[in-house]
């Protein structure tokens, strides 16, 4: 499953990525098993598997993802929506 990671500081850099302090989301085949130990490890991340449901793609999404398809349907959400009101939105508008 993809990963997505997010850095406690800009450009902070492990395994040869600099990360930003926004999340990226990674295929699952970015790093090696190593490597995702030693990213999970480092305590300036924060890493997560992307949990992806098939009858859902739109829950896959990150925050961003999600805000993003929403500012291209010129959908306005409170700046501070948490991922559960901004899925509701994104699936009311299709």
């Amino acid at each position: 499953m993809p990963i997505r990671i997010k850095s406690k500081k800009a450009k902070f850099r492990r395994c040869g990525v600099a990360h930003p302090a926004d999340w990226v989301v990674y295929p699952d085949d970015k790093f090696t098993k190593e490597q995702l130990a030693i990213l999970k490890a480092e305590p300036k991340l924060q890493v997560e598997v992307v949990e992806k449901k098939d009858d859902d793609p739109l829950a896959a999404m990150t925050v961003v993802d999600l805000k993003e398809l929403l500012d291209k349907k010129k959908i306005e959400y409170p700046k501070d929506a948490k991922k559960a009101d901004l899925l509701e939105l994104a699936k009311k508008v299709g």
